[in-house]
């Protein structure tokens, strides 16, 4: 799986860091984007890079009431299509969700 996280940095550096990020929330055929096909696939060594750069982390912040469908899509996600305590510990840690 770290492999995948190199391969995902690879790609980033190809794009400026602003439509990498914008890049990711492009819904495919079956409306998921990249992110949530991240969490579906249990990849944490990815998850973790994605939480990583800080202009992903601000599509998710609670204070902007523009960023709560994108939420909730992460949190339905990450809580029913994930059963892994420590990938949704990591989503819930990272973007400061944990005491909403």
């Amino acid at each position: 799986r770290n492999e995948n996280s190199s391969v995902l940095q690879k790609l980033e550096s190809f794009l400026e860091s602003k439509q990498f990020v914008k890049s990711l929330f492009v819904n495919n055929a079956y409306n998921i984007n990249a992110v949530e096909r991240c969490v579906s696939c249990n990849n944490l060594s990815v998850m973790k890079h994605l939480l990583s750069i800080e202009s992903l982390k601000e599509m998710y912040t609670h204070e902007n009431e523009k960023n709560y469908g994108r939420i909730f899509r992460l949190l339905f996600w990450t809580i029913c299509r994930n059963q892994n305590d420590e990938f949704m510990d990591f989503v819930l840690n990272a973007l400061t969700l944990n005491n909403k």
